[in-house]
């Protein structure tokens, strides 16, 4: 059997699904925290990054990467809670 859909019938269902998706997606991501770049993070402290890079010891971030010259990421969370103090 064989059923031929318009492209306006096609359409309305590949959006409903990649709203399906998309909210599946955001449900089992609900708890990750969101993470910064050290230049995202220095504009919501209003510091430099530079001055970030050397006090992040004070800020919960974690280094991405293997290399010595791994990035840093902050959790953008915290640092809101920081700027607040």
């Amino acid at each position: 059997m064989e059923i031929e859909l318009s492209k306006k019938v096609i359409d309305e269902i590949a959006r409903r699904t990649a709203l399906i998706i998309l909210r599946k997606l955001r449900e089992e991501h609900e708890d990750v925290p969101e993470m910064v770049t050290c230049k995202e993070a220095a504009a919501i402290l209003h510091i430099a990054p530079n001055t970030l890079r050397i006090r992040k010891d004070e800020f919960p971030h974690i280094k991405n990467g293997d290399k010595k010259q791994g990035k840093l990421l902050f959790y953008r969370k915290a640092l809101l809670e920081c700027y607040a103090k």
